[in-house]
C-alpha cells in the first residue's frame, strides 16, 4: 500500500512540473526565439489512438521566418501534459499566425509565450485566457499587426 501512495505521489508530482515554462513575451517578443513563423490554414486534426487530437495539419499561406518549404505541415499540440495549446482551441479554417518550434521533421506549437494569435473579422487576437500581468498584444488588425511583425 505505501509504495502504491508513493508512486501515484510521485506521478501526480510530475504531472505539477510537467509544464513549467518562463513567459518569453508577447508575440512579436517570443516569435524571434521560434523557427518558424507563418501564416496558415489549419486543414485537419490528427487524433491519437485514444480520440484525442494532439496534432494539426496546416497550410502555410505567409513566411516570415524560417526555412520551411513545404506548404503543408504537422503541429503538435498538447498530449496531456506539455506545454503546448490543445489542437482543440483551433478550428479547421481558421486562419492563424503561429510561432513554432521544430520537433522532429514536424513542428510543435508550445504555450510558453503568445506565440499563436487567430484571425477574425481583419484582427489578430491571442488567447484571451492568458493571464493579463503577462506581456501579450492580445488584439489589434491585422494592419497594424502585419506592418509590426515586418519590421523584425
Amino acid at each position: 500500500m505505501k509504495k502504491t501512495a508513493l508512486i501515484i505521489l510521485l506521478l501526480v508530482s510530475q504531472a505539477s512540473f510537467a509544464c513549467d515554462c518562463d513567459w518569453l513575451g508577447d508575440f512579436f517578443e517570443a516569435s524571434i526565439k521560434m523557427d518558424l513563423v507563418v501564416k496558415v490554414k489549419v486543414i485537419s486534426k490528427i487524433a491519437d489512438e485514444d480520440g484525442f487530437n494532439e496534432k494539426m495539419t496546416v497550410e502555410i499561406t505567409d513566411r516570415f521566418r524560417g526555412e520551411e518549404t513545404k506548404n503543408i505541415i504537422t503541429v503538435w499540440g498538447d498530449g496531456s501534459a506539455d506545454c503546448r495549446p490543445y489542437i482543440d482551441y483551433f478550428d479547421i479554417g481558421d486562419i492563424c499566425y503561429l510561432a513554432l518550434s521544430k520537433f522532429g521533421q514536424e513542428y510543435e506549437q508550445i504555450n510558453c509565450g503568445e506565440l499563436f494569435l487567430k484571425v477574425i473579422n481583419g484582427k489578430v487576437i491571442g488567447d484571451e485566457g492568458v493571464r493579463s500581468e503577462l506581456p501579450q498584444i492580445s488584439r489589434m488588425t491585422e494592419v497594424d499587426f502585419l506592418a509590426r511583425l515586418k519590421k523584425q
